[in-house]
């Protein structure tokens, strides 16, 4: 897993070990206390239900509370939302 953070936000890449994609995601935070906002959270399909949206939620997760956010907003597809609905709320390290 990769993560790097540029302008206020932060970015997760997850590559299988032939460097073919696997997952990502991005997260903003706008300013220390602000609210967080989660986007382009994606699996390949042929890596799903291995736990790696989760992976990419948490390593997001972390680094909102690493900057200072307290809350979150999942801006997600409707067939991302089931995906996101448990993090919607307070960022909390894990």
């Amino acid at each position: 897993m990769r993560t790097w953070a540029r302008g206020g936000v932060t970015r997760v890449l997850v590559l299988t070990e032939d460097g073919a994609f696997a997952a990502r995601g991005q997260i903003a935070v706008p300013s220390p206390g602000h609210t967080a906002v989660v986007d382009q959270v994606e699996t390949s399909p042929a890596h799903r239900r291995r736990g790696l949206g989760s992976l990419v939620m948490r390593a997001l997760e972390n680094a909102a509370v690493a900057t200072g956010s307290s809350t979150g907003a999942p801006a997600a597809t409707t067939g991302g939302r089931r995906c996101t609905r448990p993090w919607a709320g307070a960022p909390t390290a894990r």
